[in-house]
C-alpha cells in the first residue's frame, strides 16, 4: 500500500489512492426534503471552485433515494474527470443523487471522506492530469468478461452495484464506492507526500498561467490585426471613392462631347473651353486615375502589420553622429 521513492534526493511517500478515499456517513432520503442540492454543474471548473459551500448550491426538493451528507466530503464522478469538495455540515447539509444511479456521461456519483494525507486540490490536479476514468473503464471491461464467463471471473464490478449480501447476521450492499476503491487498489495511481502534492499543484498552476498568458497575447495580437485590417479597408475604400468619382465625371464629359460631335472627334479637340483641356488630356487623366484605382485595389488585399512600422537608417549618418 505504501512505498518510498527517491525524488531529487528526497524521500517521497507514495500511497495508493484507494487508501485515501474513506467511507463517509450519509443518510438515505426516505421522504421529500427541501434543502441544498448538489448538481452536475456544481463540480469544480477551475482551481477556485474546488471547495463548494452549501450556500453556493441551489435550493430544491430532494427525492427518495438521494443521499444527505452532513460532513465535508469529496464528490467525484466515476466515468468523468470531475470532482468537488463539498463543505457540508450538520447545520448545512447537502443532498446528492443516489449512489446506485449511473448516467451515460458521468457514470456514478461517488462520495468519500478524505484521508488527511491528501489535499482536495490534488484530487482536482488528478482530474486534469492523472484521471481515474481509465480505472472505471477498466472495470467496465471486466464486467463484459463476467457476463461472458460468469461471476467466477474477477472481483466485484459495476454490475454488482446494488447487490445485497445477507448471512443472517449482517446485511451488506455493494456500493459504487466499494467497486471503485477495489478497482483503484489494482491500479498504479498513487498519492505522493503533501509537499510533493503542493509542488505539483504549484507547477500546474504556473504552467496553466503561462499558457493562458500566451493564448491571451495571441488573441490580443489577432484582435489588433483585425482592427488594423478593418481600418486599412476603410481607408482604402475612402481612397478608392476619391479616385472613382473623377473617373465617372470624366467619362460623362467625354460621352456628352461625343454626342455633340456625331461626325467624329480628334485627340486634339478641346473639350473644356475654360481649362483648354483636350480630349487627349482627358484620356490621359482617365488612364492615370485607373492606375491609381489598380494600386488601391492591390493595397486592399494586403494586411496591415501590428506594431511599430519598420524604419530605415543610414549607417554613415549614425557613425557621423557617434564620432
Amino acid at each position: 500500500m505504501t512505498d518510498f521513492i527517491s525524488q531529487d534526493g528526497l524521500q517521497v511517500q507514495n500511497i495508493k489512492v484507494s487508501s485515501v478515499l474513506l467511507s463517509t456517513k450519509y443518510q438515505d432520503v426516505r421522504d421529500e426534503v427541501f434543502g441544498r442540492i448538489f448538481q452536475e454543474k456544481d463540480f469544480a471548473k477551475d482551481w477556485d471552485s474546488i471547495y463548494v459551500h452549501p450556500s453556493d448550491l441551489d435550493n430544491g426538493t430532494s427525492t427518495k433515494g438521494m443521499r444527505k451528507i452532513t460532513s465535508p466530503s469529496l464528490v467525484m464522478a466515476s466515468h468523468s474527470p470531475m470532482m468537488a469538495f463539498v463543505l457540508a455540515s450538520e447545520d448545512d447539509p447537502v443532498f446528492i443523487c443516489s449512489g446506485f444511479k449511473r448516467t451515460q456521461t458521468m457514470g456514478y456519483t461517488l462520495v468519500f471522506k478524505l484521508n488527511p494525507c491528501v489535499l482536495p486540490d490534488y484530487l482536482f490536479y488528478m482530474s486534469k492530469y492523472e484521471s481515474w476514468v481509465g480505472v472505471s473503464k477498466g472495470i467496465d471491461v471486466d464486467d463484459k468478461y463476467k457476463k461472458a464467463y460468469g461471476d467466477s471471473f474477477g472481483g466485484i464490478g459495476w454490475i454488482n452495484v446494488g447487490e445485497i449480501f445477507a448471512d443472517g447476521i449482517t446485511t451488506d450492499i455493494t456500493t459504487a464506492e466499494s467497486v471503485f476503491r477495489n478497482g483503484l487498489y489494482e491500479s498504479s495511481l498513487n498519492i505522493p507526500s503533501i509537499n510533493v502534492q503542493k509542488q505539483r499543484i504549484a507547477d500546474a498552476k504556473s504552467m496553466e498561467k503561462m499558457l493562458q498568458e500566451k493564448m491571451a497575447e495571441k488573441e490580443r495580437k489577432f484582435q489588433q490585426k483585425e482592427w488594423l485590417n478593418e481600418a486599412h479597408i476603410r481607408n482604402s475604400k475612402h481612397r478608392l471613392s476619391n479616385e472613382v468619382m473623377p473617373i465617372r465625371m470624366a467619362i460623362e464629359r467625354l460621352q456628352n462631347f461625343f454626342k455633340k460631335h456625331p461626325d467624329g472627334v480628334k485627340h486634339s479637340d478641346v473639350i473644356g473651353e475654360i481649362t483648354n483641356q483636350s480630349v487627349n488630356d482627358l484620356l490621359e487623366g482617365l488612364f492615370c486615375s485607373v492606375k491609381k484605382v489598380e494600386i488601391e485595389i492591390e493595397n486592399l488585399t494586403k494586411s496591415e502589420q501590428a506594431g511599430e512600422p519598420e524604419q530605415k537608417f543610414r549607417c554613415c549618418s549614425l557613425v557621423g553622429c557617434l564620432s
